[in-house]
């Protein structure tokens, strides 16, 4: 039997920007799509709200912040909040995935924020595809 191809929206969080990438299951991985302004959360969210309605996506996946050692880092708690306010707002089930070494994969010219959702997003995917 053949599995349903999923659309999974990823967010690299953070108090200034927000970067959002798409991917998928069929193809295992991700892109980058914009940077979302965090500073004023009603705007914020409507951005978030216009990625979601458009991409009609079957999860949320939301990068958490963990130390080399395994230990939380301080902003994990804002990063889980966020990903609780997510599921509430948009009834999406939300995964949080391991951050750790996304900003030292992600570097390019300029912001890199949707680059470092990409490679969150990537890492569930890649893992989804050896347990289908």
């Amino acid at each position: 039997m053949k599995s349903k191809i999923q659309t999974l929206v990823g967010f690299d969080f953070g108090n200034r920007r927000i970067g959002v990438a798409i991917g998928n299951t069929l193809t295992c991985s991700a892109r980058p799509l914009q940077i979302i302004d965090a500073k004023d959360k009603k705007r914020c969210f409507m951005a978030i709200s216009k990625v979601i309605h458009s991409w009609a996506p079957n999860y949320l996946v939301v990068g958490l912040p963990i130390y080399t050692d395994g230990s939380e880092h301080p902003f994990s708690k804002s990063c889980s909040k966020f990903a609780k306010q997510l599921n509430q707002k948009f009834g999406l089930q939300v995964i949080l995935e391991d951050e750790r070494w996304t900003s030292a994969l992600a570097k390019v010219d300029g912001p890199d924020d949707a680059v470092a959702a990409a490679i969150i997003l990537e890492g569930v995917l890649n893992a989804s595809a050896y347990s289908t």
